[in-house]
């Protein structure tokens, strides 16, 4: 069989049930390219992968009309990011745990990102709406919000170290995520990610987020800080130092200061976990020890 006629084949074969519109951009599903050995279903409109599970498990290969080889560029990218993903995880809950989903999940929003950068910002095609930017540091960004609406947030300063683990795990030869350039590309409107998360009503942006929101997981799975009392305290003393600079530093700043210096008193000298320099967690500590904040002095007192 030829490649048109394996191709018309593998596209008669998807469940016509499962047939619909693109569900981002409304693309005509006779459009719908099938990736290899995943078994997506995309639309080369816009890049996004449909719900549709299509079962047949030879690949397709070749270049007709740019399709066949679009569809396997988006199959790879898709893959990096969610092995990318699934590998943060697994840093985290030391292999214990399974978060294909968000894998998944992550791999998506990626990709509708690429349309939305290519419609609003780059004003051109959807395969290099992202060229120049550095994919694990668009990924740890999107992370850092997904966690956040799942109530499992994490300092981005923590998770840029995280994922920069899981690349020297992966004994890859893509580049670190350096925490400056991360923060720029949440922040920086020519990004445009921060427009694009905005639209999906992540709470990341949300001024009203406090620090408590990136205190109790990172206690649960990264430090072993289980206790509830003492996850207690460390939110109360985060939450007073968080009013006394409010203006000055984010809540997941002060966040990542507090967990450095209740660690640190169990810990001493451990700084490379939390993603700031050295200078950065000793000011915070210094702030800390010398409040004159009565709430904050009583605290400390409950701090062994």
């Amino acid at each position: 069989m030829d490649e048109n006629a394996n191709f018309a084949l593998m596209k008669k074969n998807i469940p016509k049930a499962n047939k619909q519109i693109c569900k981002v951009c409304g693309a005509s599903k006779n459009t719908f390219i099938i990736n290899d050995a995943q078994g997506d279903v995309i639309c080369p409109n816009c890049g996004a992968i449909q719900n549709i599970i299509f079962e047949h498990q030879s690949p397709t290969q070749g270049n007709r009309n740019g399709k066949q080889l679009f569809a396997r560029i988006f199959t790879e990218e898709n893959q990096k990011i969610r092995l990318l993903t699934t590998n943060f995880f697994n840093v985290i809950f030391s292999g214990l745990r399974d978060e294909f989903q968000s894998g998944k999940e992550v791999a998506s929003m990626y990709q509708n990102f690429k349309k939305y950068r290519a419609t609003h910002i780059t004003k051109g095609n959807i395969s290099n709406s992202l060229k120049g930017l550095h994919m694990p540091t668009v990924v740890i960004c999107i992370l850092y919000c997904k966690l956040l609406n799942e109530n499992r947030g994490i300092p981005l300063s923590m998770m840029v170290v995280i994922m920069n683990q899981t690349i020297i795990k992966s004994r890859s030869d893509i580049t670190p995520v350096v925490l400056k350039h991360a923060n720029k590309y949440r922040t920086e409107k020519k990004y445009g990610l921060a427009a694009y998360l905005k639209t999906l009503k992540m709470k990341c942006y949300s001024e009203e987020i406090s620090p408590r929101s990136f205190i109790i997981f990172p206690c649960n799975t990264l430090l072993n800080i289980r206790n509830k009392n003492e996850q207690k305290v460390i939110v109360n003393l985060a939450n007073e130092i968080y009013k006394e600079y409010p203006q000055m530093h984010s809540s997941a700043f002060i966040a990542c200061g507090v967990l450095y210096y209740v660690y640190n008193k169990k810990h001493p000298l451990s700084i490379i976990v939390f993603g700031l320099t050295k200078k950065e967690l000793t000011d915070n500590s210094y702030k800390i020890e010398n409040s004159l904040n009565p709430k904050i002095v009583q605290i400390l007192l409950q701090i062994k």
